[in-house]
């Protein structure tokens, strides 16, 4: 209320700063749309890399001795 951005009267919000965001709020929304396109085009630019194979990384896990031994399979 001492910013003068509520209406102590109404507790609403003064109607001179409402129209201030409504005046800004386009130009901000643009920015950062335009900077949410940049940091997409980012990760679009990557290229894809394999994925590891889990399944052949798990079989070896199992045929481990130490976990056979340690989940008593042997």
């Amino acid at each position: 209320m001492k910013a003068g951005l509520l209406n102590p009267e109404n507790l609403l919000f003064a109607r001179e700063h409402v129209t201030k965001v409504n005046e800004v709020a386009p130009k901000k929304h643009q920015e950062l749309n335009a900077l949410h396109e940049a940091y997409a085009e980012i990760h679009r630019a990557h290229p894809f890399q394999s994925p590891p194979d889990f399944a052949a990384s798990l079989r070896e896990l199992l045929n481990r001795v130490e976990f056979r031994s340690s989940v008593e399979m042997d």
